[in-house]
């Protein structure tokens, strides 16, 4: 195939077509990987971790029920122990829901755990580009951060 440009003829490369739903998981996967890569990578230096940065471990693209497709990304950083745990956890809970805001995500429901619970989860939503985030701080001898970013299907 060939493109008439300003008199010229161009040559036009045909590499398949691309649905417009292909389209828009691309960006809206795209978003929500750098915001879990920022999530998991703010949040493990708020919590204290040191050494190499954290980084994303997991990035799928799956088919949905419906013809569309969606994208999830997935990555975990540990953070050290100590003796206030709990105040750490609880820090982080605030530390996300800050976060949120700043990147468009809204409290997708109430966050979970409180004193004495060994786990805090935080879930956002963003409606553009549609996406949810899933920030889940483990505490224990050997705590670390979950992030998990999922875009709706599209």
């Amino acid at each position: 195939m060939f493109l008439a440009l300003g008199g010229g003829l161009l040559p036009l490369a045909v590499s398949g077509c691309m649905r417009s739903s292909d389209a828009s998981v691309a960006e809206a996967g795209n978003a929500v990987a750098s915001d879990a890569r920022a999530a998991l990578e703010r949040g493990a230096r708020e919590l204290g971790a040191t050494g190499q940065a954290p980084r994303l471990t997991g990035d799928t693209i799956s088919d949905c029920d419906d013809g569309g497709r969606r994208r999830s990304v997935y990555g975990r950083a540990a953070f050290p122990p100590g003796p206030y745990l709990d105040a750490t956890l609880d820090r982080g809970v605030d530390y996300f829901i800050a976060l949120a805001s700043e990147r468009g995500y809204r409290l997708d429901r109430p966050p979970s755990g409180s004193d004495g619970v060994r786990l805090r989860r935080i879930v956002l939503a963003r409606d553009r580009p549609a996406a949810h985030l899933d920030l889940r701080l483990h505490g224990g001898r050997r705590p670390y951060l979950e992030v998990r970013g999922q875009t709706d299907c599209l």
